[in-house]
Parts: C-alpha cells; sequence; structure tokens
C-alpha cells in the first residue's frame, strides 16, 4: 500500500477530530488508596479499581503497565491535556492488538518513571513491562537490563 499526501492528511485530521472529541471530564470515583506497597488495577469500567497487592506472574504472555503513585488520582491528565484514562485505554489496546494480556499495577515505592518501570518488569511473566509517568513520560523495560 503506498502513502501518498493525501492519505496522510486524512489520517491526521481523522486522529485530531478523535483527540477533540475526548476533551470529556472523567470521573475518577475511586475507593480510598490503600497502603499496600503495590496494587494491581484492571482498566475495565471501574478505571484503576484497586483489588490488592500486585504478585509476580510466570504468564508468558503478559506485559506489565505499571503506574506511579499519582496516576490517575492526584493527576489525571498528562501535560498536554490528555486524561490518563485515555493513554492507559490505548496502551492496553496496543498490547492487546498483538495478542498479548495487559496487567495495570501501581507503584508506590517510586514516581521515577525508570524506578516504575523496573518494579513492573520484576513482576512480569514475560519480562517485559512499560511505566508510566502521571505527566507522560514512557519508559519500555526489558528482563535482563540495568
Amino acid at each position: 500500500m503506498e502513502i501518498n499526501e493525501k492519505l496522510l492528511r486524512q489520517i491526521i485530521e481523522d486522529v485530531l477530530r478523535d483527540m477533540k472529541g475526548s476533551d470529556k471530564p472523567v470521573s475518577f470515583n475511586a475507593p480510598a488508596a490503600s497502603t499496600a506497597p503495590q496494587t494491581a488495577a484492571p482498566a475495565g469500567d471501574g478505571f484503576l479499581t484497586e483489588v490488592g497487592e500486585a504478585r509476580q506472574s510466570t504468564q508468558q504472555d503478559e506485559v506489565i503497565i505499571a503506574v506511579g503513585p499519582a496516576f490517575g488520582l492526584a493527576q489525571t491528565v498528562n501535560i498536554v491535556g490528555l486524561p490518563h484514562k485515555s493513554i492507559l485505554r490505548e496502551v492496553i489496546a496496543g498490547i492487546e492488538e498483538e495478542g498479548i494480556k495487559a496487567r495495570v499495577i501501581r507503584c508506590f515505592k517510586s514516581s521515577d518513571v525508570a524506578f516504575v518501570a523496573v518494579e513492573g518488569n520484576r513482576l512480569s511473566g514475560s519480562g517485559i513491562s512499560i511505566g508510566i509517568q502521571s505527566k507522560g513520560t514512557t519508559v519500555i523495560h526489558q528482563q535482563g537490563l540495568p
């Protein structure tokens, strides 16, 4: 398939139109934060619902998405105004598009995106994790890296 200027322009216009339509306020009604060091957070209807302490997995077909302590709670949008809910939804969709499962955890040990990604990697069965900071910085980490 050849990509010409007309097709590229149409794709960009569609993306920009979708971004304008998603500027609706998002409600982050969640139970009070637990004192557990980490919590799993499925991205279903209850956005970032905490279900307990995250455990190490042995599933080879999973990628951990590790978010910082303020993600979706104290901060709800990144530095360009995209809601955290939308960011998480798109990252999960991309992972699932490849036929892999996504698991979301909240890391309370640090808000540094590199440490969050390493902590997610420690719990990932596949050895791959994605760390996302509240302001939008993202790190992909693979097992065996320093």
